[in-house]
């Protein structure tokens, strides 16, 4: 994320766009936030164990909602997920908690069912989004540059042209940009890139004729045509 620009799932939980809220972090340090949340009446509950998700060493999740039933509902959906009980139904319940288009959900939860064996979920992601996309992309829904923390939403998107996803994008930028408006359009910009990614993951980002150092270089598939580029229109369009 730009610095000095505010979280950008926290505002979306603060302007309404997230009925609930997930933050992943050491166990000492969840403590102290769910001690702070609920002292300003914001209902928190934790992961009743450290979580490990993909090769991240284990944290512990604070979930954040409007009610500690909202709460405790998200935190229940999330644990059958990870253990693989009801698990389609569950990560839908997640998607719904965290306030996610329905149509991006369910996209998602189809790639789950037809998963490319050993391939990154930003590649397929990306290969599903780009292949549906009917217009430019848009830079609103780049979420390829997660390994640097810059994206504005956090949901893969169904389609990089998504009414859905993009109304929900749109309200959010025009709350940062409310808050920090230069660090906002700084992230706009930053977003606006063309983005080479292969099945492992590995991702070059260009800026014209310009690599930007996000993620690992690429890329030496054994064959080129998995590679997968997307080129995520500016925010004047172009």
């Amino acid at each position: 994320m730009q610095k000095g620009l505010p979280d950008a799932d926290w505002t979306a939980f603060q302007i309404g766009l997230k009925p609930t809220l997930r933050m992943k972090m050491e166990p000492a340090r969840a403590e102290r936030m769910q001690t702070q949340l609920r002292e300003q009446g914001i209902a928190a509950v934790t992961s009743h164990s450290p979580l490990r998700f993909g090769t991240q060493a284990p944290q512990t999740v604070v979930y954040v909602a409007r009610s500690v039933a909202q709460a405790e509902a998200l935190r229940a959906a999330e644990a059958r997920t990870l253990a693989g009980i009801e698990h389609v139904e569950a990560h839908r319940q997640v998607g719904a908690l965290l306030g996610y288009p329905a149509c991006c959900v369910e996209a998602f939860v189809e790639r789950l069912a037809h998963e490319v064996p050993h391939a990154h979920e930003d590649w397929a992601a990306a290969r599903a989004a780009l292949a549906a996309t009917r217009t430019n992309p848009s830079y609103k829904l780049n979420t390829l540059l997660w390994p640097a923390r810059t994206l504005l939403v956090s949901f893969y998107p169904c389609r990089y042209d998504c009414d859905r996803a993009l109304g929900y994008a749109t309200r959010l930028l025009v709350a940062l940009a409310r808050r920090a408006p230069a660090e906002t359009a700084q992230l706009a910009l930053a977003l606006a890139v063309r983005v080479i990614i292969a099945p492992d993951g590995a991702r070059a980002i260009l800026r014209g004729d310009e690599r930007v150092a996000v993620g690992k270089a690429p890329l030496s598939p054994s064959d080129p045509s998995q590679l997968v580029t997307v080129s995520f229109a500016s925010p004047d369009g172009n």
